[in-house]
């Protein structure tokens, strides 16, 4: 489980922010990485995941240079890919899973974030983001682009364990609510009522 991999990594003290998916320009990695250089020395970084294009290589050889630059080598993790299997131990390592995306039309990662329950999410302010933390998905955003705000955030959320549980509270009842059994069952109330509308209309209208 989670625990496990902290002690295997040596971050059994430590509080962990963690960045699931492919390494790609959009996700934001480098603005995580100038986060946590703001942030104390007990916060440390779990990139969990690898590169899957070719020509995305580049971003991780960008983002190993700026970890050496900075000095940050021994709080930085980069897994590489991440078998399903293995994910949720993973996540439940983490404290808060970042998805600081400087652009996201869709929120399929930050759905599946909150899927697996196991830490509060601090996301970007981008469209596809914002549209699922209105609907009370437990959803912490910060302003695009700024690693200052992102680092605040971090920084309040890792000293406040009830406002995380809170938070993972509310994450937990959306994902509950938006399974595919509950969007299911939720259209087939909508075609239920049209048809009794429709019904009812039929009637009137004899």
């Amino acid at each position: 489980g989670g625990a496990a991999l902290r002690a295997r990594w040596g971050w059994q003290n430590k509080h962990v922010l963690g960045i699931f998916g492919y390494i790609t320009p959009a996700k934001g990695h480098r603005l995580a990485l100038a986060a946590l250089a703001r942030l104390p020395r007990d916060v440390v970084l779990l990139v969990a995941g690898g590169v899957r294009r070719s020509r995305d290589q580049a971003v991780l050889d960008e983002l190993q240079r700026d970890i050496a630059a900075a000095g940050l080598q021994d709080r930085v993790r980069i897994t590489g890919f991440v078998e399903e299997g293995d994910v949720p131990a993973h996540m439940a390592a983490c404290d808060l899973l970042l998805y600081p995306a400087t652009h996201a039309d869709s929120s399929y990662s930050l759905v599946t974030g909150l899927a697996y329950g196991c830490a509060p999410l601090v996301a970007s302010d981008v469209y596809g983001h914002r549209e699922v933390a209105e609907r009370k998905a437990g959803i912490t955003l910060f302003p695009s682009g700024d690693a200052a705000a992102l680092a605040s955030c971090s920084e309040e959320l890792l000293g406040a364990p009830e406002r995380r549980a809170a938070l993972l509270a509310e994450a937990e009842a959306y994902a509950a609510a938006n399974t595919w059994a509950a969007v299911a069952e939720r259209t087939r109330q909508v075609y239920l009522q049209a048809k009794k509308d429709w019904q009812q209309k039929r009637r009137v209208d004899a």
